[in-house]
């Protein structure tokens, strides 16, 4: 029950706060919540804490809905004064930023698509020329409401009024530019559109084509910057800092650094966040065990994640409604619960070491995929079959891929070697792949909840043998 609370309470305040962004919060959530937590502390009980956490999900600020009167005004925008809030996304045709409407008495943020060749930076302040738009589909609509974003801007021109004070977004921003104009000086087009894609998340580089074909593959994921593109940054660094016998105390400390700095350059995006969040739970411990303050039993992956799910939370209440949230932490946390019985169990042992290795990582991409399969199928509506056994082979390869990107970013004369050894077979292994007939299968509206209930039933048996095999003992 111990090791349950934190997961118990990041459970807890997920749903609260998906149920507030559905408009379910009521005025007495907060007083009942602080009634749960009195009895929680009275009784001593866990399911009043976690019932705490549910009540105060539920009373978490959402952001509000756009003014009145946005509604009839959007469509007639044609000029306005802008701050960049974000660090711009250049596309080949545009150049997309998160931007604050100035002049209005409410604060409404916009998506701002910019005319190519207009270097702007987080902090600037634009007057801008074209028209206002809604998105669309009303999926993407409502992504970015919750978000606090109200409509798009679709700007003809652009001309910087003034320049943003100097920050760590427009640092990061600046050192994104540099890498990017990297990739592209040295590299062909598509082998600078991949590594951006995959070093630093700039997937609007890529083809629209180019996409669908890792969506069509079941591997999508290699170009959202997440939780497995730093960890092999991070394994990477290290290995490398170990090489040099840099001290593990020492080396913690960089690759905490180093986390920091990527996430910025990266985007700031609310993945790597996540990911950066649960490293740094982990980093930290062992940075404390080395110095003797913490003993190594205490080390639980598992409350590492749901410490990162209980700051996301906090920080930004809209993230359970939101596809990404729950296919990370899903997977993440199918990871940390059914690994173990993996490595427990009596067919790993009895594998040889040469087949080991695959057989680790094949149990690591199906513990990530059965956690990710529902929501993906209620989301998108299909699912890629074949993705469990592409990711056995891709994900090594990403990995080569990534370590070839930061060596081109350190010798650009590398750049040939990885177009013709990396980039070009990489990509032509995803479009075969998304070629090959019933790569990509079609599921129902109901298709979540049904692998729930399966889920379910499978943890309700596995429970059962096991009480079984205690009795006859």
């Amino acid at each position: 029950m111990d090791r349950a609370l934190l997961p118990g309470v990041a459970a807890g305040l997920s749903v609260g706060a998906l149920l507030g962004t559905a408009g379910m919060s009521v005025w007495w959530t907060v007083p009942l919540g602080v009634l749960s937590l009195a009895a929680a502390l009275w009784r001593r009980s866990a399911v009043f804490v976690w019932a705490a956490a549910l009540l105060g999900g539920m009373a978490l600020p959402q952001p509000g809905g756009p003014p009145v009167y946005w509604e009839q005004q959007l469509p007639l925008l044609q000029e306005a004064r802008v701050r960049v809030t974000g660090i711009p996304d250049p596309r080949a045709r545009s150049t997309e930023v998160l931007a604050e409407l100035e002049g209005h008495r409410a604060d409404i943020r916009l998506l701002v698509y910019l005319p190519p060749g207009n270097p702007v930076e987080p902090g600037d302040t634009l007057h801008v020329r074209g028209r206002g738009a809604w998105p669309h589909p009303d999926e993407w609509a409502d992504h970015l409401r919750r978000r606090g974003v109200y409509g798009l801007f679709l700007a003809q021109e652009a001309q910087v009024l003034a320049e943003g004070e100097s920050g760590p977004l427009r640092w990061a921003n600046q050192v994104r530019t540099t890498l990017l104009r990297r990739f592209t000086h040295s590299m062909t087009e598509q082998g600078a559109a991949l590594f951006a894609a995959l070093l630093l998340g700039a997937r609007s580089q890529l083809p629209a084509g180019r996409q669908e074909a890792f969506r069509r593959a079941g591997v999508a994921h290699m170009l959202a910057l997440s939780g497995l593109h730093l960890g092999m940054l991070v394994t990477g660094g290290w290995l490398a800092l170990r090489l040099l016998r840099i001290p593990s105390p020492v080396a913690y400390t960089l690759l905490l650094a180093f986390v920091g700095f990527y996430v910025l350059v990266g985007g700031a995006r609310v993945s790597l966040i996540r990911a950066a969040l649960v490293f740094c739970c982990v980093g930290t411990f062992w940075i404390l065990w080395h110095r003797g303050w913490v003993l190594r039993r205490w080390l639980d992956p598992l409350q590492g994640v749901a410490t990162a799910a209980v700051l996301v939370v906090l920080i930004w209440p809209w993230s359970p409604a939101d596809a990404a949230f729950q296919l990370s932490f899903l997977a993440t946390g199918s990871i940390v619960l059914l690994l173990p019985e993996w490595r427990e169990s009596r067919l790993r042992a009895r594998l040889p070491g040469p087949v080991m290795r695959p057989a680790d990582l094949l149990a690591v991409t199906a513990c990530a995929q059965a956690g990710a399969l529902p929501v993906i199928g209620a989301t998108f509506g299909h699912i890629a079959p074949l993705g469990l056994l592409v990711n056995l082979i891709l994900v090594p390869w990403t990995a080569l891929v990534l370590a070839a990107g930061v060596g081109v970013l350190v010798g650009p004369a590398l750049g040939p070697v990885a177009d013709t050894l990396l980039v070009g077979p990489y990509l032509a292994f995803v479009d075969r792949l998304a070629a090959i007939p019933g790569a990509e299968v079609a599921v129902g509206p109901g298709f979540g909840l049904w692998w729930a209930a399966a889920t379910l039933a499978v943890v309700l048996g596995r429970a059962v043998l096991r009480e079984r095999e205690r009795l006859w003992a």
